[in-house]
């Protein structure tokens, strides 16, 4: 029995992680036509970083759609990093100044994981600053949480007491 996809729910997750060569083929562009041959009465539910919403909103064909943008708002970026330093107010004030500059780093920030690993990196780091690139932000996190990982073990395990975590990074 043919159906059109009523009744079936079609999640495409991760819309931002897909080639540009994806997006643009005809099999991308079906889908996204709400009066797609196949799935004219599929409902599609589609993830994406807030960052590549103009793009999917290009993208989309049609009446009847709904996008719901979640994530934090650039206020609620700066009452969060506020927050997190509580202590230290001048670190808080430089890392929401830095975010002025690096705005493809300020646009992941919306994304409430992304925005503690960035502050935890700046925290961290301290007056070093925070790198220009999530790359590099995720660089140091990584690093960051190797240290912490060794020295939680280096008390229980005789083999690494002693040992400097540089020596066993290196």
């Amino acid at each position: 029995e043919e159906t059109n996809g009523k009744g079936v729910i079609l999640v495409l997750d991760g819309y931002d992680e897909i080639s540009d060569d994806m997006k643009k083929s005809q099999f991308m562009r079906n889908i996204l036509k709400s009066s797609s041959l196949y799935l004219s009465e599929c409902d599609i539910v589609i993830t994406s970083c807030p960052v590549t919403m103009p793009e999917l909103l290009s993208d989309l064909e049609g009446p009847g759609g709904h996008v719901e943008i979640l994530g934090f708002k650039t206020k609620q970026i700066h009452s969060y990093i506020k927050s997190y330093f509580n202590q230290n107010g001048q670190l808080a004030a430089k890392l929401i100044e830095k975010l002025k500059t690096l705005p493809s780093v300020c646009g992941m920030c919306r994304i409430p994981v992304i925005l503690q690993i960035v502050c935890r990196v700046q925290e961290y780091l301290g007056e070093a600053g925070l790198p220009h690139t999530m790359s590099g932000i995720y660089a140091k996190y990584i690093f960051r949480q190797l240290i912490e990982f060794i020295e939680s073990i280096q008390s229980v395990n005789p083999l690494i007491q002693g040992v400097s975590v540089t020596d066993l990074l290196n």
